[in-house]
């Protein structure tokens, strides 16, 4: 009963933020005059929240360690760690991260 509590607000929490990040993401899109004022500071606008978020998914890992959860612990491993790679060695190492043409023409206003 304590596991199921635990998991219930655990992604309760991971819901919020997610969803959170989602109203940043559409507040920004809805302020910006144009498609390339929206790429420049779309990754700014929701950069905080998406690294707590992000990073507090680390704790999947444990959870299916512990047996918490019946995934497997190696493709957990595997699924959180390159989303967490993406996120702090390739979004945070600086320079635009969006912004090619195929993104461009799916968002144009």
């Amino acid at each position: 009963m304590l596991a199921k509590s635990y998991l219930l607000i655990y992604n309760g929490f991971q819901a919020l933020g997610w969803t959170f990040i989602l109203y940043r993401g559409l507040l920004h899109f809805a302020s910006s005059p144009s498609t390339k004022d929206f790429y420049e500071g779309f990754y700014t606008a929701v950069e905080y929240p998406l690294k707590i978020a992000q990073t507090l998914a680390v704790l999947e890992i444990l959870h299916a360690l512990i047996g918490l959860v019946r995934s497997g612990f190696m493709l957990t491993f595997f699924q959180v760690f390159s989303r967490e790679t993406l996120l702090w060695l390739v979004a945070s190492a600086g320079g635009p991260v969006s912004g090619t043409p195929a993104p461009e023409k799916i968002f144009q206003r």
